[in-house]
């Protein structure tokens, strides 16, 4: 059985990108057989084959992996939205919503900062902050809802 190799270093997807090509080129194979014989799928095979014809060897290269250039709201905005969420409701903000979700603070950061995230990014950030869709509830409807 292959050892998964998306799972590898950089350097190692690398160096199996640049021996898929050359199994390629040198019709040593199908892509069929290319994906068995160095343990990808062969869609992982075709998009390697696309990006070398599309930009040659440039194409392989690794990238960087994760967000470019880290967080995107700093320690202080974060300190800030976090203590609004606890301590204010969105309509005391003037924010056209009801309760906390993740749409209301997305809106909150873009209206303070002009900082735009996605819904996920934002859910990333509320899970960081120790927050559960139940506790972005106001505290007396939580007590309601929780007996």
């Amino acid at each position: 059985m292959q050892k998964d190799k998306r799972r590898g270093s950089k350097d190692a997807q690398e160096k199996v990108r640049l021996l898929v090509v050359d199994f390629l080129k040198k019709k040593k194979g199908s892509q069929q057989e290319c994906s068995l014989l160095y343990g990808l799928t062969l869609n992982g095979v075709q998009k390697i084959w696309y990006r070398y014809r599309q930009k040659g060897s440039r194409g392989l290269a690794s990238k960087k992996r994760g967000v470019q250039g880290g967080k995107k709201i700093n320690g202080k905005q974060a300190a800030e939205v976090r203590q609004l969420v606890k301590e204010k409701l969105p309509e005391q903000l003037k924010l056209s919503f009801g309760l906390w979700t993740r749409e209301a603070v997305q809106q909150l950061i873009l209206e303070r900062y002009g900082i735009e995230l996605s819904r996920w990014q934002v859910g990333r950030y509320l899970k960081s902050w120790g927050y559960t869709p139940k506790s972005l509830l106001p505290k007396p409807l939580n007590k309601i809802l929780n007996g």
